[in-house]
């Protein structure tokens, strides 16, 4: 029914014909029976136009025999959204009376069949009307709908289209066409090669060689065009707890911030509509007890979802991983990021990096970006930081550069003293005051630390270096972020951490939804909500670029850095987030580290002769 709403408001899809007026004399007999079956038709009528569609449907299909009544049950389905026994209803008319009624029903069967994402069989069934149908109404609208599934098709999918198409010149005459003006020179040659087989006319073969010498060689294939009233089929998998259980508010402000985003997005774009399906257990038809697996299985069989925003947790995650693969529909999780999950799936994502993620992103600002190219590590013993120390050093090596020091210790142990492996870092002898100790020249320290010791160590650590004068830059990572670093390190010590939240409350996007947000739920939005909210922007954003719903999950893979309000996300060929956002702290407070390359990035000194030399190539090329 929203659907159905949606697209009479923003004139997406509406039927061509007005409704039959049914049961005219000569139509249909009806035999007096125990109740007046002209009278219940003429109920479920009412009952569909006033949007009861449930009633309508129970109502028509209690009418036997009646192609009038089949017709208006599969409209009742379609309206509900419930595609498969549209398409079902739809089938079973055959009427003997009026070819009109035929085409009716042979219209909404290929809708349904494209809202079934069944694009070839609603390509064929609109070709068909378009070409025989004797309403002019749905002449005209088939045309228009065959050419918008034309231009949606990927090349793949158009392909697999033309070899099931033996004798039909003038059908293949339009999707070889349309293929070849989207063609990169690879496809190009694919559909002539197809045209070949087919027998083609000479002229029109001859015609697309000379197309594809026009294409240029780098060019890529071109993106499938949305057709006008698009709907996607969004799912919400968030744990099922009940109000006052554990997690539950996470769940609720997750959800309350992504249903803002895809709002904001419907408003925003008139020609696709996005529809949220949450997975309720309330509707669960798998196993006695709920699981996230079944809660898939029961959102995606039931919406023909395009993409799914869930689950929560690291365990849910691993069994929805193997379904998105089979479904091959993409699924992003806000919140899990256990390094077990990377690379599970191709069609499974993770916005919240995973520790080695954070670890990696690091390593390569250091060495690709500031230049460094000798590095140290300090981590705390079985904590998380470990994960990120070791995909720190294992990047780090892989560009080239070297670990000079990677101290791995029991903090506890050493009564979180770290005096002796901090020396190492001194800017000379004379400061460290031990003419003994061998210094080797440092650009970087990176101290992943976590736990309840982050505070406590970050404040030693940083005095220490201080007190020894150290020129190396202070690489940390989220747990950074959330301690307040003092001024006089922050004055004699370049400091640089990784973020995966950071929004700027003064950023209008921000105060925008902390408003919209109050007002809509009587409530400030939790960390949750932004998440939720990035995230819904994030999805949006991918089914515009990607278009056809087959290349959401590679777009995913490919899209540019994406900005969202508090968090930054991409993917960048990977299952992981590498949108990070790399912080500089500075005396005026936190700033983007990608705006202190300069400032950061390790001097390079050149022998003086050399640049005697440089000054006189200079002179002698001026004379």
């Amino acid at each position: 029914m929203q659907e159905l709403i949606q697209e009479s408001r923003m004139q997406k899809l509406t039927f061509t014909i007005a409704v039959v007026t049914l049961l005219t004399a000569g139509a249909v007999t009806l035999q007096a029976q125990e109740f007046d079956l002209e009278t219940v038709f003429n109920d479920a009528l009412a009952l569909f136009e006033s949007g009861d569609y449930q009633q309508a449907i129970l109502a028509f299909e209690s009418i036997e025999g009646s192609d009038e009544a089949r017709l208006m049950a599969s409209k009742s389905y379609y309206a509900m959204g419930d595609y498969t026994n549209a398409l079902a209803s739809a089938q079973q008319v055959s009427s003997i009376h009026f070819e009109e009624l035929n085409d009716e029903a042979k219209f909404i069967a290929a809708l349904s069949l494209f809202r079934l994402r069944e694009f070839k069989d609603s390509l064929l069934k609109f070709y068909e009307l378009q070409s025989n149908a004797i309403t002019p109404e749905i002449q005209s609208t088939s045309n228009l709908r065959f050419n918008e599934i034309n231009q949606l098709l990927t090349h793949p999918q158009r392909l697999d289209i033309i070899q099931e198409i033996n004798d039909n010149e003038a059908l293949l005459t339009e999707l070889f066409n349309e293929g070849m003006s989207r063609s990169d020179r690879t496809y190009g040659q694919q559909y002539i090669n197809l045209a070949l087989e087919n027998r083609m006319p000479n002229t029109f073969v001859s015609e697309m060689r000379r197309s594809l010498t026009q294409i240029p060689f780098l060019q890529e294939p071109i993106t499938p065009t949305m057709p006008d009233g698009m709907i996607y089929n969004l799912g919400v998998i968030l744990p099922q707890q009940e109000r006052g259980e554990i997690g539950y508010d996470v769940s609720r402000q997750l959800y309350y911030g992504f249903l803002l985003a895809i709002e904001e997005q419907n408003s925003d774009n008139r020609n696709r509509y996005l529809s949220v399906h949450v997975a309720s257990k309330r509707d669960y038809a798998y196993e006695d007890e709920v699981s996230a697996t079944g809660l898939f299985k029961d959102l995606v069989e039931s919406n023909q979802i395009d993409i799914v925003f869930g689950p929560l947790f690291s365990e849910d995650a691993k069994e929805v991983a193997g379904l998105a693969t089979q479904y091959e529909i993409p699924v992003i999780s806000p919140l899990a990021n256990s390094d077990d999950l990377a690379g599970i799936s191709p069609y499974f994502y993770q916005a919240n990096p995973t520790f080695s993620m954070r670890g990696r992103v690091i390593a390569d600002f250091a060495v690709n970006q500031l230049e460094y190219d000798s590095l140290a590590v300090l981590v705390e013993r079985n904590t998380a930081g470990i994960s990120e120390a070791n995909a720190f050093r294992q990047l780090v090596q892989e560009h080239g550069a070297h670990i000079t020091h990677f101290f791995n210790l029991d903090f506890q142990l050493l009564r979180f003293d770290v005096t002796n492996q901090i020396e190492n870092f001194a800017l000379n002898n004379e400061v460290l005051d031990d003419t003994t100790r061998v210094l080797q020249p440092v650009d970087g320290l990176f101290l992943p630390l976590t736990g309840e010791a982050a505070p406590t160590m970050i404040d030693n650590i940083l005095t220490n270096l201080i007190a020894l004068q150290s020129p190396v830059t202070v690489l940390g990572t989220e747990e950074w972020g959330l301690n307040e670093i003092n001024t006089d390190a922050v004055s004699n010590l370049n400091i640089v951490y990784t973020a995966i939240f950071n929004r700027s409350e003064s950023d209008e996007r921000v105060i925008n939804f902390r408003s919209d947000y109050l007002n809509r739920y009587g409530r400030e939005p939790s960390n949750f909500a932004f998440i939720g909210y990035d995230i819904g922007h994030f999805m949006a954003e991918a089914i515009s670029q990607g278009v056809n719903p087959s290349l959401i999950n590679e777009t995913i893979q490919s899209m540019d850095l994406f900005r969202g309000i508090n968090q930054h996300l991409h993917f960048d060929g990977e299952q992981i987030n590498q949108g990070l956002q790399l912080i500089h702290v500075t005396l005026d407070g936190p700033k983007p580290a990608e705006d202190s390359i300069e400032l950061l990035r390790k001097i390079h000194y050149v022998p003086e002769e050399e640049l005697l030399e440089e000054e006189e190539d200079m002179e002698f090329e001026e004379g």
